[in-house]
Order: structure tokens, then sequence, then C-alpha cells
């Protein structure tokens, strides 16, 4: 189903995790674009839904979502507007566990 309100609470809860605060309160990040995407599906990072738009989004990425189960949502251009924030938007958006980052880790 195509989400066509920015009033949407998923889609307001997303412009929350454009912003640090919100991203730290959720442990959740944004990943944006289909190269990103890809990336992070190749490398197995749990992700929790890709958001796209259906005229734009990469076929590619999508597909290999769809292999690997991960939920996707369709919203319109005007919704992907609101939620995405890179310089050059491609029509996918994913959201994703923030991973654990210690000290001892690094």
């Amino acid at each position: 189903m195509l989400i066509t309100s920015p009033q949407n609470p998923k889609i307001k809860n997303l412009v929350k995790l454009r912003r640090r605060r919100g991203r730290d309160r959720q442990k959740r990040m944004l990943i944006d674009g289909g190269r990103a995407l890809q990336l992070a599906l190749q490398n197995n990072v749990p992700l929790e839904t890709i958001y796209f738009v259906p005229e734009q989004a990469d076929a590619d990425v999508l597909a290999r979502a769809r292999r690997q189960n991960v939920p996707l949502q369709a919203v319109s251009p005007a919704v992907f507007q609101k939620i995405g924030y890179g310089d050059n938007p491609d029509g996918l958006l994913g959201v994703a566990p923030q991973p654990p980052l210690r000290l001892q880790d690094l």
C-alpha cells in the first residue's frame, strides 16, 4: 500500500530520525540511497524497512531486499521529499538499528 500522506505516523517518525537526538533515542539510523542500501544488503545489515518511490527506485536493490525478506514500503514522491535527506535523492531510504559502538571495540 502506498503512503501518500506526510502526516502518517511512520513518516513523522522518519522525520525525527533525521536528527541525531531522534536517532540516539530510538537507537535507529537512516540509510539514504541505492548505493548505500546495496552495501547494507551485501553486508547483512539488519534492515527494518526500505521506503521507496516506485517510479524512481533501483529495481536491483528492491529485488535483493525482497530475497532477504526486508519489508518494503512504497511512498509518494511528496512523502519521500519529506523523509529523504541526501543531496541527490534516488527514491530509496532504509531504516536499521544503530550498531553498538563501544570504546573497546575500536
